[in-house]
């Protein structure tokens, strides 16, 4: 098998996996009307509305206050009315590129696409609080990453007090302490209990190489529930302790980590909702018994904000959450995917430009690569040279098709030619591929990363097009054929003209074609990928040509002799 047939095959069963994506959306069935309160039970989960007959145990006849905090990377407002998380700013991130807002990762405000976090706990399967129950400062001033806040609740009728202090690290973590005592003259039953609710007017495009959706680790696996087949499934149910929950997009998160040493029952919900579609990851624990006059202490961990890698590893290592790494959705080829952008940070850290980190990449990738490419690139030298006696062959067994292939099996190993030399390195540098793909569509750190010239995003497709000249003629297209695609057909098509022409006519026409369809196809694809498999070619073409004709010589030497 020849190198460039190889290199076809490979290539194009990668564009098949990753162009494979859902283009339609799936018709949802029916759920029963749920909204954002729910509840758990051991036995049988059931679902809540939020405006239910259920009465507060009592109302707060105080005023409710918002409280600002902002730290370097998270701003937001938590009010004292029903204490949960239904503000929160990114202010590192433009929702586009210089457009001048910042992201807003957590709203409530009236609006159809509210997404918030609240925490609560159940006493004898009832609310302890509601959302309307306003909460006292009991002390502090302010939330900042070194002032934290203690606020207080009293629940006249159970007679149980709730102190909970909340804390913010410098990035995107809270701590959120809660101590409840029972004043009671009897035992309690208490019950933690934590949501994150999500509404979405429409869905975006679901892709195969991303994960968007309801997520979580329960008894040491990752899952991941999409937003589509959460809304088909309706709900989707786990048990777990040392677990945590959440809801991933792109390019942010949030979750919620309870106490690992507890036991949690999980659920993720999809529905709709007046023709808004909800998405809830909610957990209950088991049952906690408070004894009469005696306390309880919590500590749950709230993170709000942006999947940047090596945050979400520090708090991994340091916080001992299990796999809170793969909320960055690097896929299953994670031990390669993960590497090379750790090379690729490394680089740019150097060139302070990701499209040349991009291109010292694949510099790097080709020396690593060169002892294997230099074999595979030999026998296709000695192919060539035979080219000649397989000529005479395919004349001489004319259609006879079994015996041409025999006969030619025959010369490569009368020449010590081992066609399969050229499967490894193309194996390998699928995986790669594949693996800057991910990287490229998933990291933040690409998002927005600019190059030269033209290309001020290289997650995004070539922005010229071959149509209008590349912008020299004087009106728009919004069809994608950049210059980087059509310079990525050019050396693809030379890169076919230094291997030997298939045997058989009509494949020999289809690899003809080849380089002019992937021309179209990745002009759709992010210009880093095409930036990364254009150099390739270059420095494959040049290394190719340099050992072939190391070799010719090499062999009309051993010829003359």
């Amino acid at each position: 098998m020849q190198e460039s047939r190889n290199l076809i095959l490979a290539i194009t069963l990668s564009i098949f996996v990753i162009l494979s994506w859902e283009y339609y959306n799936l018709k949802h069935r029916p759920v029963p009307n749920v909204v954002e309160t729910t509840s758990l039970s051991n036995t049988n989960d059931t679902i809540i509305k939020k405006n239910s007959t259920q009465k507060a145990p009592q109302k707060q006849k105080i005023k409710s206050i918002s409280i600002p905090f902002e730290t370097d990377k998270l701003s937001g407002v938590l009010s004292t009315q029903g204490l949960g998380f239904n503000n929160v700013t990114l202010k590192n991130y433009e929702t586009e590129k210089d457009s001048g807002t910042n992201v807003q990762l957590l709203k409530n405000d009236g609006s159809n696409e509210k997404y918030f976090l609240n925490l609560n706990w159940f006493v004898d399967g009832r609310s302890l609080y509601s959302n309307n129950d306003v909460w006292k400062i009991h002390s502090g001033k302010e939330l900042t990453s070194t002032t934290p806040i203690t606020f207080k609740f009293y629940n006249n009728k159970d007679q149980i007090t709730i102190y909970r202090t909340i804390s913010i690290d410098d990035n995107y973590l809270f701590t959120v302490t809660d101590k409840i005592t029972n004043h009671s003259n009897q035992n309690i039953t208490l019950n933690q209990y934590g949501l994150i609710n999500k509404g979405m007017e429409e869905l975006n495009q679901s892709l195969l190489i991303l994960h968007e959706g309801a997520f979580g680790v329960f008894n040491g696996t990752l899952n991941e529930v999409k937003y589509k087949k959460l809304l088909k499934k309706g709900q989707i149910n786990h048990s777990s302790n040392a677990g945590w929950m959440g809801i991933s997009d792109k390019y942010w998160f949030t979750a919620i980590i309870p106490n690992p040493e507890k036991f949690y029952h999980y659920r993720f919900t999809g529905y709709n909702k007046n023709d808004i579609k909800k998405f809830q990851s909610d957990f209950k624990s088991d049952d906690i018994i408070i004894e009469s006059g005696q306390d309880y202490n919590s500590k749950t961990l709230v993170f709000i904000g942006a999947k940047e890698i090596e945050l979400i590893d520090e708090y991994a290592n340091n916080h001992d959450i299990l796999l809170f790494d793969r909320t960055i959705d690097f896929g299953l080829l994670y031990f390669i995917t993960k590497p090379i952008y750790l090379l690729l940070k490394t680089l740019y850290q150097y060139f302070h430009n990701f499209g040349l980190a991009i291109i010292a990449l694949t510099i790097l990738i080709r020396i690593l690569l060169f002892p294997l490419a230099s074999k595979s690139f030999r026998e296709i030298s000695k192919i060539r040279n035979i080219h000649p006696e397989i000529s005479k062959v395919k004349e001489s067994c004319g259609s006879d098709k079994m015996r041409m292939n025999r006969e030619i099996m025959a010369l490569y190993k009368e020449h010590k030619i081992k066609p399969m030399m050229g499967c490894l390195p193309v194996i390998i540098q699928v995986f790669i591929f594949f693996a800057l793909y991910k990287v490229l569509f998933v990291t933040i750190d690409m998002r927005h990363a600019e190059f030269y010239g033209w290309i001020k995003d290289l997650t995004a497709p070539d922005p010229t097009s071959i149509l209008n000249l590349f912008g020299l003629l004087p009106y728009e297209t919004t069809i994608p054929f950049g210059i980087w695609p059509c310079l990525l057909g050019l050396t693809m098509i030379l890169q076919q003209k230094l291997n030997p022409t298939p045997n058989d006519p009509m494949q020999a026409k289809v690899m003809k074609f080849l380089p002019y369809l992937f021309t179209i196809l990745f002009a759709g694809f992010p210009s880093g990928l095409v930036l990364y498999w254009t150099f390739n070619n270059t420095f494959s073409i040049g290394q190719q040509y340099v050992i072939m004709k190391q070799t010719e010589k090499a062999l009309k030497k051993k010829k003359r002799k």
